[in-house]
């Protein structure tokens, strides 16, 4: 199987969310991180780049392409933690850092990688100790293309495309376990019949 996708976006999932990813955050992210890379990255995002077939329990296809992305943008908002799949999302990304021994002075490079666009007050408590790229002045769904605010969305993400590649650049050697590992804990949640806040993962040093 091996790696299919450079990022995986997981975000809290609502129309007007996905309006301006589809519409503002993907492009953007796509051409200023193909400067760095030399090339497009893939970029896996759930309702917009993905063509789940009928019949597929969706659950443990999710899970399989978080095995297949080298590293999770969060698009962390007031709200993305009382979401159950963003939660097992991050956790899962979060347990391949510790494993892999990411974010250590061998590798300073994490694979989650925190895109405020609100509240994120309670992201290092979180995700740890990790550069944040805070992009909430233009996370808003009706701005134009060619409005102000589009401009500083464009400009954040170009002064952050190297860290975001440098983390691609670095992600570990993929493991055959994952897709089976990363399906598995995606099906549990669904199964969950207490749609309650979901624990919050934590970030540990290894």
């Amino acid at each position: 199987m091996g790696y299919r996708h450079d990022i995986f976006v997981s975000y809290k999932r609502d129309p007007e969310t996905l309006f301006w990813i589809d519409n503002h955050f993907h492009p953007l992210l796509k051409i200023t991180v193909s400067q760095w890379l030399q090339r497009d990255p893939d970029i896996y995002i759930h309702e917009i780049t993905d063509n789940i077939q009928v019949g597929t329990a969706w659950p443990v296809e999710l899970g399989e392409e978080i095995a297949a992305s080298r590293v999770l943008i969060a698009l962390w908002s007031g709200n993305y933690m009382a979401s159950r799949w963003c939660a097992k999302e991050l956790c899962v990304m979060l347990a391949r850092e510790r494993e892999a021994k990411c974010r250590t002075v061998e590798n300073k490079y994490g694979l989650v990688i925190p895109v405020i666009v609100h509240d994120g007050e309670n992201v290092g408590t979180i995700v740890g100790n990790v550069q944040k790229l805070n992009i909430q002045p233009c996370f808003n769904t009706r701005m134009r293309k060619d409005s102000p605010r589009a401009e500083e969305l464009f400009e954040k993400l170009r002064d952050h495309a190297e860290g975001i590649s440098n983390a691609i650049l670095h992600a570990p050697t993929w493991k055959q376990e994952w897709p089976t590992q990363s399906a598995e804990e995606l099906m549990d949640t669904y199964l969950q019949p207490d749609p309650q806040q979901a624990g919050r993962p934590r970030f540990a040093a290894a």
